[in-house]
This record gives C-alpha cells, sequence and structure tokens, in this order.
C-alpha cells in the first residue's frame, strides 16, 4: 500500500521592522516611568525644580543689582579722589603764587628803599660811582645775571657816557686765573656802555668756563670823556651772589 506524499504547504509571516518598533514603544515606556519616577522622587523629598530656578533668577538679579551698585560707588569714590587731587593743587598753586607775590612785594620795597638811597645821597656823593652790583644765579650750572646801577652827581645836570669792563679771577683745574670779559660776557659791546644823567642799570649773562671756581669780579668803569678817571672796583664773589 502506496503513502501519498502530502501536498499541504505552512507558510509563516516574518515582520522584522514591526518587531523592532515594538521594542522601542516598549524601551521608550519603561524610559518614561523611569523618569516619573525619579521626578516623584525628587518632588517628595523636598525638590521643586521650578522653585529652584525661581531662586537661581532672584540671587542672579540681586547679583546684577550689586555690581550695579559697586559699579557706582567706585566711580563715586573716583569723583571724590579727583576732587581731592584738584583741592590740593589748587592750594599748592594759591600758596605758591602768594609766595611769588610776597617775594615780588619785598624786591619791590628793596627797589624803593633803593632809589630812595640814591636821592638821599646824591647831596653827597659827586661824580660817577658804583652804587650798586649783584650776581643773580641761573638755573643752568655756571650761569649767572649779573646787575649794575651806576649814578652821577655833576653841577649842570650833563650827561656821562661811557663803557664798562669786568673782569673774573679765581681758580681752573687747580691753577690761578684770570678771564677777561670775552671769556664769560655774552653781550655786545654796546650792552655794556653807559649813557645817564643821574643813574642807569646794566644788566646782562656770565657764563663761567667748566672747572673755573671764581673768587673776585672787578669793574672798570671807563667814562668816555675822559678814561684817566676810570673807576675800578673789586668784589668777592661769595658777598655779591645772590
Amino acid at each position: 500500500m502506496k503513502i501519498k506524499d502530502s501536498t499541504h504547504v505552512i507558510v509563516k509571516s516574518h515582520h522584522p521592522a514591526r518587531k523592532t518598533l515594538y521594542v522601542g514603544l516598549i524601551a521608550l515606556a519603561v524610559g518614561a516611568c523611569g523618569y516619573l519616577l525619579y521626578e516623584y522622587g525628587r518632588f517628595s523629598s523636598g525638590y521643586d525644580n521650578s522653585s529652584t530656578e525661581r531662586e537661581m533668577e532672584s540671587l542672579q538679579s540681586r547679583l546684577e543689582d550689586q555690581e550695579l551698585e559697586i559699579a557706582h560707588l567706585a566711580k563715586q569714590n573716583e569723583i571724590l579722589a579727583q576732587g581731592k587731587e584738584i583741592d590740593r593743587l589748587a592750594y599748592t598753586e594759591i600758596d605758591q603764587t602768594l609766595t611769588d607775590l610776597q617775594k615780588e612785594n619785598m624786591e619791590l620795597k628793596e627797589e624803593i628803599a633803593f632809589y630812595r638811597g640814591i636821592v638821599g645821597t646824591a647831596e653827597e656823593v659827586r661824580g660817577l660811582q658804583i652804587r650798586n652790583f649783584k650776581l643773580i644765579k641761573n638755573d643752568i650750572p655756571r650761569n649767572y645775571r649779573y646787575r649794575l646801577i651806576l649814578t652821577q652827581l655833576i653841577r649842570g645836570n650833563r650827561f656821562v657816557s661811557g663803557h664798562v669792563i669786568l673782569a673774573v679771577s679765581g681758580v681752573h683745574n687747580g691753577i690761578e686765573k684770570s678771564l677777561s670779559q670775552q671769556e664769560f660776557v655774552r653781550e655786545d659791546e654796546d650792552d655794556m656802555k653807559f649813557h645817564f644823567k643821574y643813574f642807569q642799570e646794566l644788566q646782562g649773562e656770565i657764563v663761567l668756563p667748566d672747572g673755573f671756581v671764581p673768587l673776585k669780579i672787578t669793574l672798570s668803569i671807563i667814562p668816555q670823556d675822559n678814561p684817566r678817571k676810570t673807576i675800578e672796583q673789586t668784589f668777592n664773589w661769595a658777598d655779591v651772589i645772590t
């Protein structure tokens, strides 16, 4: 007896994409449940995310306000410091001006006293005279200003003319030396001339050589009409320097 072969075929359907989708949905659901449980745990233990954010915003706002206040106070402090500096500078300037005015006032008093002295002694002193001679230090080393005042009283009030010659003696590099006028006076020859009736002031600049130590200065006043009546006077350098 023959057994007939079966002609029935069993067909199984395979859908891998659908299986993957199901697995993804299950994983997402598990993750969502886990997050909800985590948030619930934090909330149950007293943690509130929105409250924390509000607190952080409040602190940030306070920080910004404090930074603005610090900047404002720093600016005020800078203004006050500048004000103090301006006050200090103003005081210094006023103090210097007062000192200069007092010095100028003293010099004017000395000038008035000097000219009064000229008037007071004019009747007693006749002829050409050296009334005053000074050396004034300049800011530049070895640089000086000289100031010479000549007077005269002659009957008939006639003018007197002439010229002045200066000479300085001292020590140069350990050796005694005399300097002629051309070696230390910058003025032209005309600046050393005089022409006056009662008195005249001559001023000029003296520049000494390097290494020269002045000890004495000699003035020769030479009248134009009678050079034989030349007036010569020597001063100690230390006595006429101011």
